[in-house]
Formats: structure tokens, sequence, C-alpha cells
């Protein structure tokens, strides 16, 4: 005689290549067989673990939501990473003067805080598919290699000076797997943790992908000789001048091409720190 049994204890069930975990199944089988005092069943096909006493099964999404938390448990909360908001404004004035502005919001991450600050929502990750993630891949230099290491290791090897303190860097994520990221700003502070000793310009052209990267100073305005082909009315012969302010409660970059003492062509960003 063949009868239904409900499992009515959280249980492991061994299945062949696949672990089942907390469930309550219906099994087809001849009545069960004990072993003396209270157990499970023998069930053929399967091996039967008790975990625990019974208790009714959590909600869906209940076991990704506490792993979430214990992922945050282990993670320092960010405490230098932040979002900005605000306005991009492109002026170009020539051969006729046209510009054009649209609202832009951009993450600020200490390199860091990586982990923890992807760590805060369901919806962002870092190395994987979500609706906001960051990817190594997406940045500068040898995606094998750690951005924090690749940022330190282009300036010593632009200016004969290693960054010896925290990185931050201003850009796009990738938002449902798509990204737009014409220009990102790498912020390398002091020992101290307070003073920007270098910035570094990254651009990236658009549809090439193509990358460069800009070697400054620090805050303030600077020339140099432009390096990579960005747009096609825009030639080569020009150059840029990065005007990058620091990243406080209001941040403002700008980037003027020049023909000679000409402005041809000027974009802006105007950014507030989300609170």
């Amino acid at each position: 005689m063949r009868t239904a049994y409900r499992a009515h204890w959280p249980c492991v069930a061994a299945w062949p290549g696949r672990t089942c975990d907390r469930y309550h199944a219906t099994f087809a089988l001849a009545p069960p067989t004990r072993r003396r005092g209270v157990g499970p069943p023998v069930v053929a096909g399967a091996t039967i673990v008790p975990l625990a006493p019974y208790r009714p099964l959590e909600p869906a999404g209940t076991l990704r939501r506490q792993r979430r938390r214990s992922v945050r448990a282990r993670s320092s909360p960010p405490e230098r990473s932040a979002l900005y908001e605000g306005v991009v404004t492109h002026h170009r004035f020539e051969p006729v003067d046209h510009r054009f502005s649209y609202r832009i919001a951009m993450t600020y991450l200490d390199l860091a805080e990586i982990d923890a600050l992807c760590g805060l929502h369901p919806l962002w990750s870092n190395e994987a598919a979500n609706a906001v993630s960051f990817h190594r891949a997406d940045l500068l230099g040898d995606p094998t290699v750690p951005l924090d290491k690749a940022v330190r290791d282009l300036v010593e090897e632009r200016t004969g000076r290693r960054p010896d303190g925290p990185i931050g860097l201003l850009t796009h994520l990738r938002t449902w797997g798509w990204l737009f990221n014409p220009i990102s700003i790498y912020y390398c502070f002091g020992a101290d943790g307070l003073t920007v000793d270098q910035t570094v310009v990254e651009v990236t052209n658009t549809p090439w992908h193509e990358r460069t990267a800009y070697v400054l100073p620090g805050p303030g305005s600077h020339m140099v000789d432009k390096a990579l082909h960005v747009s096609p009315f825009l030639p080569m012969e020009l150059r840029h001048r990065f005007t990058v302010g620091e990243p406080t409660r209001r941040l403002v970059v700008g980037v003027d091409d020049l023909r000679g003492t000409d402005v041809v062509f000027s974009a802006s960003m105007a950014l507030d720190r989300v609170p």
C-alpha cells in the first residue's frame, strides 16, 4: 500500500546532484518505518537529516536578507563615500553658439569602501549584475590590478611621488548593465586624509570606449595637451584646461577646449553632496 506522507520538520534532503534547504515535502511512499524514539522516517531515495525543531518556512527573500545583514555586520559602514547630484552644461562657441544642460547624479567612492557601500542596498553590487553595479574593468588600467594600486602606480610613474592617503573616485557606475562614463576623477589625498595632493582625470570617448588619464597637481586649473580624440567636431590640436574642485559639500568640475587663447568648447558640472 502506498500513501502520502508530509514531512513536518526542517531538513536537508540530499538528492543526487542537489541539496534542498529548509523545505516541506510531500512524498508518495510505502508506510514509513521509524527507528526507536522520535525521529524522521527513512525515505527511499533521499537522506533526511533533522536540523532543528519544526518552525514554519520563512517568507521568500528572508534568507537573502539575513545573508546581506551578515555581510554588513562584517563590513565597516562607509564614511567618506557619497552621492552627488547636480547639473551638467555643454557650451559650444563655434561654428555657432549653442548650449544645453541636463541633470545628473554621480557616485563618489572611497576605494577602500566599495564592498561596504555595495552591501548597503540589495540593488547595488560589486562585480555582479544588478540595478547599480561596480565593475573594475570599467575603470583605469589593467582590470587584473586592484584599482587603488593602479591609481597609485600611475601617479608615481608620472610624478615620482606615490600617494599615501585615501583615494576617492567621482564616477558613473553601471545602471541596469549600461554605462556612459565620459569622465572619472580620482582624488589622491595626503596621509592626513584631508588634503588633496594630486588628481587623476580619466576621459573615455563615445562610442569607441577608448580611455586616457591626465595626472594633475591637485585642485585648481591646469592646462594639458589633448591626448584622446573625443568628438569629430573638436580636433586633436586643441588643449584642455581642467578645473577640478575638491569633493566637499559643493563640487565643481570644468573642461575647456582652447585653440590658442580662444575657448571653442566648454563643459562643466556643478554638483551638491546628497545628505
